[in-house]
């Protein structure tokens, strides 16, 4: 998995996604073992992990931008509400990964058009970085732009500054590769296992010009995101035993089980009696060595989306 890497080593602290640069990235290269929760799916849950497994069928089939807007989105809604208790969500972008990150990354080596940093490359590739999508402040931006002339009620927007009212931000993920997914799948780190001194807030810089398929993914000019720092085994038997960052996939997910990912909650994180309310949760696509090497895999191209949305709990 591919980890934060400090700047004095190569790394960045602001990215632009939608540009090549954003493939030149530098990371901390690390194996990982990722835990398969396959057969025990429950067992996870976003108040405590915050991950969660469920089963819905879509009634999508075709995904034109029509359909993922309106009939996606409202699936989405009512599936965080069934799984929360909120009382209102707003989904403020998604994002259709169906281009391949390996063909990215040699297009940007090769290509000459692309040798400037600053040029666009509009493709949706899966992430293969651990991040979560918003800091804090990166989560209160979102909320800011989608208030501030947007769709969403300036009262409410007042109500969840103040604390009057619990919001989060929550993706709901799943692939549509048909039978199943084995190329890039999506793993999540359980929350309770993520120190805060772990993570380190990045800028994300989105693009507005040319417009690219980025564009959408907020109202603003960019918005801050967090990056994970890798701790060895042996670091975290030596330091925090209890907190040693665990992993987990769903093994062959298929298009019918969709994983529900918590970014922010605005309520505090709590720890009591081994419960934890979780705050926010790592992920990254990442490459299953199972599958990876042949000349099929390199072709291979997972197609996913993922469902952005606003949760809000009034007058909680």
């Amino acid at each position: 998995m591919n980890f934060y890497l400090d700047p004095s080593q190569g790394g960045h602290d602001t990215f632009y996604p939608g540009t090549a640069a954003y493939y030149r990235r530098k990371f901390d290269e690390q194996p990982v073992t990722v835990y398969n929760v396959r057969g025990r799916m429950s067992d996870f849950s976003l108040d405590i992990h915050g991950f969660q497994y469920l089963t819905h069928k879509t009634a999508v089939t075709n995904l034109e931008n029509e359909s993922i807007t309106t009939v996606m989105y409202d699936e989405v809604a009512d599936i965080l509400k069934k799984a929360t208790g909120a009382t209102k969500v707003h989904t403020f972008s998604h994002l259709n990964r169906r281009d391949s990150r390996d063909a990215a990354e040699r297009k940007v080596s090769t290509d000459p058009l692309l040798e400037s940093d600053t040029s666009a490359i509009d493709l949706l590739t899966p992430a293969r970085f651990v991040h979560i999508d918003q800091s804090r402040a990166g989560a209160v931006e979102v909320l800011r732009d989608e208030g501030s002339g947007g769709p969403l009620d300036a009262d409410l927007v007042r109500d969840c500054m103040s604390g009057r009212t619990r919001w989060a931000i929550i993706n709901v993920w799943r692939p549509l590769d048909r039978p199943s997914v084995t190329k890039d799948p999506l793993a999540v780190c359980d929350s309770r296992t993520v120190e805060d001194s772990d993570l380190v807030t990045v800028r994300a810089t989105t693009p507005r010009r040319p417009e690219t398929q980025y564009s959408d993914v907020t109202k603003g000019d960019g918005f801050d995101v967090l990056y994970m720092r890798h701790k060895s085994p042996q670091h975290q038997h030596h330091h925090h035993r209890q907190q040693q960052q665990q992993w987990y996939f769903l093994d062959a997910q298929s298009p019918d089980e969709v994983l529900l990912i918590k970014c922010f909650d605005s309520q505090p994180q709590s720890r009591h009696g081994g419960r934890s309310s979780s705050v926010r949760t790592p992920h990254t696509a990442f490459v299953d060595p199972r599958y990876s090497g042949s000349p099929e895999w390199d072709e291979k191209v997972r197609n996913s989306i993922e469902i952005r949305s606003l949760v809000f709990w009034e007058n909680n």
